[in-house]
């Protein structure tokens, strides 16, 4: 199981670029991941994807309410 905010987030881009799609805001590390991206290494690894979505409502927090991947893969 995997939940990640992905690169359509609002606070992507935002803050001290770090590396491709990491930057650092308000003094935390964020990692942004490309859900294609991510769907290809599972698969290349021998996972199988069960569940894959990117969407709002996975997570709000306070007035946050952020894209976030989800993913549920198994590997055979």
């Amino acid at each position: 199981m995997i939940e990640v905010r992905g690169v359509n987030d609002p606070k992507f881009g935002q803050g001290e670029f770090v590396e491709r799609n990491a930057y650092i805001l308000d003094g935390h590390y964020r990692r942004f991941i490309v859900m294609e991206e991510i769907l290809t290494e599972l698969i290349t690894m021998g996972f199988v994807i069960k569940y894959a979505e990117e969407n709002t409502g996975f997570a709000p927090y306070g007035d946050e309410n952020p894209e976030i991947i989800r993913i549920i893969a198994k590997r055979l």
